[in-house]
């Protein structure tokens, strides 16, 4: 059970830091939009 556990929680980790790190790219480019605009 605890194995089965951590197999699906390390791979959800890694989606979430993923997330996380393509939210910030985007947030960033809009940015810079905005600050070119």
């Amino acid at each position: 059970m605890i194995f089965r556990l951590c197999s699906f929680t390390i791979p959800s980790m890694i989606i979430t830091m993923l997330l996380m790190m393509i939210m910030v790219m985007m947030m960033m480019m809009m940015m810079m939009l905005m600050m070119l605009t």
